[in-house]
């Protein structure tokens, strides 16, 4: 097609193949790209299995890598109890190392309930709050340990929503859960590494909130359709990298609306600032279709 022989051309920049991070970074910075980068936040697998993440890294050909470090959020990503593994792995792939660790809001949901939360958040602020501070204490002594073992960057995961909309307020966010995160991302910058951020469900009221913290990159955006997009690309306003959106949840004979939809995400950010990922909902189920779309990813760009 004449129109992607086009598109193509406008993420060549003439200038000789650079390294998995280096793609990222670039990636983050708004440069165009010969392709833009392509990397998963999670994959099913045993706890601390790092074969299977290399594995994952060679069959799927990505140049980022998230891993969870935190057993209580590991989910079926793969996990590592002890942050000192990253450098393990890090000899062993070029990839833009990326270690996850849950958000304050989530990882207070898991703890006390989402009954129990809002109804702390609404009865005692005051003592919300000053949880919301604890566990943001906590997840930087994790911060910390990951930037020194040799992680490239961090991802959050805080699902603030779901379908419907958020669990809590919009002011009950600004007011008590999203100071601690934006500390917990100036401490994550001001150490010169970037801050990626995931979060399920309807967000869309939040992005200049977490755009104004400094956050470089958001992942999510699941069932949002190309117009809806073109709408999130306008309010992140090239201030932050867009990641996710890519179905994992389909039956054979239904790969074509898959492949058109990554052909128009891949039309509206073509200039720049976009890391092709599915929305991360990847299970046992659909690891076929996983190392599906990327076979088309890549020849896509090849070609």
């Amino acid at each position: 097609m004449a129109w992607k022989r086009v598109l193509a051309k406008m993420f060549i920049t003439g200038r000789p193949a650079i390294s998995k991070k280096d793609r990222v970074f670039a990636a983050l910075e708004g440069k165009v790209l010969d392709r833009p980068p392509c990397g998963e936040i999670a994959f099913p697998g045993k706890s601390n299995d790092s074969a299977l993440l290399e594995h994952f890294i060679y069959t799927l050909n990505t140049d980022l890598i998230t891993f969870t470090v935190d057993p209580y959020n590991s989910g079926f990503s793969i996990s590592f109890e002890n942050p000192s593994d990253i450098k393990n792995l890090a000899k062993n792939t070029d990839c833009f190392l990326l270690g996850g660790i849950p958000g304050v809001f989530w990882q207070a949901i898991s703890e006390m309930g989402l009954e129990t939360a809002a109804r702390m958040s609404k009865k005692s602020p005051l003592e919300f709050r000053n949880y919301m501070r604890s566990l943001g204490k906590r997840h930087l002594e994790i911060v910390l340990e990951l930037l020194e073992k040799g992680a490239d960057g961090i991802m959050i995961f805080d699902d603030l929503a779901g379908s419907k909309g958020p669990f809590f307020s919009p002011v009950s966010y600004r007011e008590l859960v999203f100071p601690e995160l934006s500390k917990l991302v100036f401490e994550i910058k001001s150490r010169g590494k970037p801050v990626f951020f995931h979060s399920d469900g309807h967000i869309t009221e939040f992005l200049q909130d977490l755009i104004s913290m400094g956050i470089d990159a958001i992942h999510g955006f699941e069932g949002k359709t190309p117009d809806e997009i073109k709408d999130i690309k306008e309010i992140m306003a090239d201030r932050a990298a867009f990641m996710g959106n890519i179905t994992l949840s389909y039956n054979q004979g239904e790969e074509e609306a898959v492949f058109d939809a990554i052909k128009k995400i891949q039309h509206i950010f073509t200039g720049g600032r976009y890391i092709f990922s599915s929305d991360g909902s990847c299970f046992p189920d659909t690891i076929n279709n996983l190392i599906q779309i990327y076979s088309y990813f890549h020849s896509f760009w090849e070609e």
